[in-house]
C-alpha cells in the first residue's frame, strides 16, 4: 500500500497540472499568426495601390478625352480656315452681286456712272431701307435722270445689265423745257424711276 502510494507521487504523468504561467504558443502557431498578418498587410498595400493606380488611370483618361477634344476643335478650325482662304477669290466675286449696308454710297456713285455711260444726268432723290412686311430688307431708290428721250431708254437697257437683283418698281418719262439746272444738263426729256435692289445685305444679317 505505501509502495503503491509511492509510486503515484512520483508519477508526473498521473499528478495534478500545476499552477501558474500558461505555456506559450507553439512555433508553428506563431508562424501562422505571422503569416497571416503579413497577409493582411499585404492585401492593405495592394488595395492602395490599386486604387491609386486606378484613381490616375481615370485622370488621364479624362485629360486625353480634353486633349482629343481639343485636337478636333483645332483640326476644324484649321479647315475652315483652309477653306477660307481657297474660297477668297470666289467670295469675292459674289460681293459684287450683292449691295450692302456699308457700301451704298459705293452703289449711288456706281448708278451715277451707269447714268453718263448712257448720256444722261442723274439725280438721287431718296434712298431708304425696307424692312416691313417680314420679307427680307431691300433698297430702294429714288432717282430722276434728264437727257435725250433715246438716252432715257438706253439707260434702262444699262439698268437691266447691272449685276444685282433689281426691280424697276416705277418709271416716267416726260418732255421738259430743257435747259441747264446747277450746271446740269436737265432735258430736254426727264426720267422718274423708284428701283428695288433685293440683292442686299443689312448690317444686322451681315
Amino acid at each position: 500500500m505505501d509502495q503503491e502510494r509511492q509510486n503515484t507521487k512520483e508519477d508526473p504523468s498521473t499528478a495534478p497540472p500545476r499552477a501558474g504561467r500558461p505555456r506559450g504558443l507553439s512555433k508553428g502557431v506563431r508562424l501562422l499568426v505571422l503569416l497571416m498578418v503579413f497577409i493582411t498587410i499585404a492585401i492593405g498595400a495592394y488595395g492602395t495601390v490599386l486604387y491609386t493606380i486606378i484613381k490616375k488611370s481615370v485622370t488621364t483618361a479624362t485629360l486625353l478625352e480634353e486633349l482629343g477634344g481639343e485636337a478636333k476643335k483645332e483640326q476644324t478650325y484649321r479647315a475652315i480656315r483652309h477653306a477660307l482662304t481657297e474660297t477668297k477669290a470666289t467670295r469675292d466675286a459674289l460681293e459684287k452681286y450683292f449691295v450692302s449696308e456699308n457700301n451704298v454710297a459705293l452703289f449711288l456713285q456706281e448708278m451715277e456712272t451707269v447714268g453718263r455711260r448712257a448720256g444722261v444726268t442723274t439725280t438721287i432723290e431718296h434712298v431708304t431701307i425696307e424692312r416691313g412686311g417680314g420679307s427680307n430688307p431691300f433698297l430702294r431708290v429714288r432717282f430722276k435722270v434728264y437727257g435725250e428721250f433715246g438716252s432715257v431708254y438706253y439707260l434702262l437697257a444699262l439698268i437691266e445689265t447691272l449685276p444685282y437683283n433689281t426691280a424697276l418698281e416705277q418709271f416716267v418719262i416726260r418732255n421738259t423745257d430743257g435747259g441747264f439746272e446747277d450746271g446740269k444738263r436737265v432735258g430736254p426729256w426727264e426720267g422718274a424711276f423708284m428701283m428695288d435692289i433685293k440683292s442686299f445685305i443689312a448690317k444686322d444679317a451681315a
